[in-house]
């Protein structure tokens, strides 16, 4: 039950660091504006196992996890679920990074005026010349997520790449286009 004024209400990852956290719950925290539970920062690197990130909010993007430029995250055995992103991305986890998703859940997260309910994903043209930019998801449940505009479990913006492998997604719901 952190709050914070600007970025991150719970842990940050930032400044060339590296993190590994294994058997832990982020919750109940609050963002004013990026990442409501982790945020991983220009550069920042993490891994997360055995985690789950429930209950966060973020003013505009990453109620849950928020992944910055040059950032890299690795989860896996992770639940990302009914966090909340009040405007712009990604209700469950913004990738602007590099993010893999392994035998994880993105459930019932929401942002409630953009887009990307589970997860959204963006870059710039130069980010995205980047050998590893993109989301790599496996052996993953996306369900009950929801955006305001666009993408109810998965909105890709500006051509970053998404790999999906054995997932299932289903259930979630879009105010726009495309509930998945």
């Amino acid at each position: 039950n952190n709050k914070a004024g600007g970025h991150v209400g719970a842990l940050v990852i930032q400044g060339h660091a590296s993190m590994d956290l294994e058997n832990a719950k982020i919750s109940g925290n609050t963002a004013t504006y990026l990442g409501g539970g982790v945020f991983f920062s220009n550069p920042g690197y993490g891994t997360l196992k055995n985690v789950e990130i429930s209950e966060n909010t973020a003013g505009t993007q990453g109620g849950g996890v928020y992944i910055g430029k040059n950032s890299r995250g690795e989860l896996d055995n992770v639940t990302i679920r009914d966090n909340v992103a009040g405007k712009d991305y990604g209700g469950g986890l913004v990738n602007r990074g590099s993010v893999v998703i392994r035998n994880s859940k993105i459930l019932n997260n929401e942002v409630k005026d953009g887009m990307g309910g589970g997860i959204a994903t963006f870059k710039t043209a130069s980010e995205l010349l980047a050998d590893d930019a993109g989301v790599f998801v496996e052996n993953c449940v996306i369900s009950g997520n929801k955006a305001g505009a666009q993408g109810g479990a998965i909105n890709v913006h500006r051509g970053c790449p998404v790999y999906l492998t054995d997932c299932t997604i289903t259930d979630n719901f879009a105010g726009l286009e495309g509930g998945a």
